[in-house]
């Protein structure tokens, strides 16, 4: 069926049980909360935000499978202090990690839409808890802030960046750490604030890193 939060309280999915959505789960002007839950979704299961609604994904549970879809000012978002993990979605709307939040990639993501880092000051992640590919069409946009951060959950994690993939913005790649990086897409720093990239483990690029208007380290 349609599960829809459209209210001024949320609607809130929290369960330590297996929860598996085969249809839709909408914010339409309101709010969804997925709270620590291990969410699948079938083959034809969205998770869908629309007409400013948000669904936030806090608590530190993992969406597997289906679609993140937005409209109309809609989004799929971190909350501050928390943690959410992905791992097979395909986001075709805005999936915003926000200031002060992480997001895991516990599997691959294919991003035809926008991923959005958003920090203000403290540390904002997007980590690899594996071999992770970003594949797709789509951007991830990093605020000017050099506290976004693109990194290995566990030293020797890895990440390829897609060949339709593009990422720009100011922050820090690797961030020192162990993260083996190969690039097949565009990475572009563009903003005040430095694109850093820094890894003691293995970085390859294969097509484009590029300082547009601003810097990369």
């Amino acid at each position: 069926g349609t599960i829809i939060g459209n209210l001024s309280n949320a609607l809130t999915i929290s369960s330590t049980g297996s929860v598996l959505n085969n249809n839709v789960v909408r914010a339409d002007s309101g709010t969804v909360i997925i709270s620590g839950t291990n969410l699948a979704q079938g083959p034809s299961g969205v998770i869908d935000a629309i007409n400013s609604g948000v669904v936030r994904l806090i608590g530190g549970g993992t969406i597997s499978g289906g679609r993140f879809t937005t409209a109309s000012g809609g989004q799929i978002a971190t909350l501050s202090g928390h943690t959410a993990g992905v791992n097979g979605v395909t986001n075709t709307g805005t999936l915003n990690v926000v200031d002060n939040s992480a997001l895991l990639l516990n599997g691959n993501l294919t991003n035809n839409g926008v991923v959005a880092m958003g920090s203000v000051g403290n540390l904002t992640d997007i980590r690899t808890t594996g071999n992770r590919l970003i594949a797709g069409t789509g951007t991830i946009n990093l605020s000017n802030n050099s506290q976004n951060r693109i990194v290995a959950d566990a030293a020797g994690n890895s990440l390829s960046l897609g060949s339709g993939q593009t990422l720009q913005g100011a922050g820090q790649i690797g961030a020192g750490g162990q993260l083996n990086l190969t690039n097949n897409g565009t990475i572009i720093g563009n903003l005040s604030n430095a694109l850093t990239i820094s890894s003691s483990g293995t970085v390859t690029n294969n097509k484009t890193v590029r300082a547009d208007s601003g810097t990369v380290t």
